[in-house]
């Protein structure tokens, strides 16, 4: 070492029988040693990159698939849940139900609702009924013709259904008397509407018939029993009249009582 400056000597001389033999040994540069180390550098940030990428990747693939697999399961017990629901009121619907309603004007052994038949009779103001037919196994557990009172039946064979009045805290009734079946299915009902705070009592005459139809709902595939709306008669308040059904003829025989005259008027009807 030059003891001047304490540097390294950049070369030194070896003397032999043959000359001068000139040794070299070269100084290290602080080039080489930033360009190797930029190098590596530049590799291990790389690699590191790669590294965090797979990282980030695949664990963000596996939770997007996770969330999918719970969405699906969740759908499927919504659906689930919604599907044993909705089966669940659907009554089975065959021939020996539309044989029990043609023989006895009953469903599943109970009263048609009498707001059905109610539904059938148009509003005073209105010429023409506006429903033209029902199911009676979906109307029969429907919240659109519940009634405030259970349905009854009277020693006369008038089914009854009672509603609060929408004008004030009274009933309105409504009851209907099954008179028979024509040849040709068309049943005869004595439909019956009042209030019990109200003199009016109104009185109309309503036909039917009933059939089995298949239909699909909401994916469901299942029978109807359809109550269809054949026509009626409106025979007034309180207007006292006898009805003959003519069963061989499809025809009725009306005897009302002209209350001016006191006499009997008779009007047939061909069904």
């Amino acid at each position: 070492m030059d003891k001047k400056n304490n540097e390294p000597p950049t070369a030194c001389m070896k003397h032999s029988g043959f000359g001068t033999k000139l040794k070299v040994r070269m100084k290290p540069t602080y080039s080489n040693f930033n360009l190797r180390n930029s190098l590596l550098l530049s590799f291990g940030l790389l690699t590191i990159a790669c590294q965090n990428k797979l990282a980030v990747v695949q664990p963000s693939a596996t939770t997007n698939s996770t969330m999918e697999v719970q969405k699906q399961d969740v759908e499927k017990e919504d659906y689930e849940s919604t599907d044993s629901v909705y089966s669940a009121k659907i009554l089975k619907v065959d021939s020996l139900d539309l044989n029990e309603v043609n023989t006895h004007f009953t469903f599943k052994g109970n009263p048609i609702n009498p707001m059905l038949v109610k539904t059938f009779v148009p509003w005073i103001s209105d010429p023409i009924p506006s429903y033209m037919a029902l199911d009676i196994m979906a109307s029969s557990d429907a919240n659109l013709f519940f009634s405030s009172e259970p349905i009854s039946v009277t020693e006369d064979g008038f089914v009854v259904a009672k509603e609060k009045s929408d004008f004030d805290a009274s009933f309105d009734y409504y009851k209907y008397k099954w008179l028979g079946m024509l040849n040709n299915k068309t049943h005869v009902l004595k439909f019956i509407e009042e209030n019990e705070n109200s003199s009016g009592v109104y009185i109309n005459l309503v036909f039917v018939q009933f059939e089995l139809s298949a239909v699909t709902y909401n994916g469901h595939s299942y029978t109807q029993l359809l109550m269809k709306n054949k026509g009626g008669f409106s025979l007034g308040d309180r207007t006292p009249t006898e009805i003959i059904l003519q069963k061989k003829s499809n025809s009725l025989t009306l005897k009302k009582l002209d209350q001016e005259t006191n006499k009997w008027l008779i009007e047939e009807i061909q069904l």
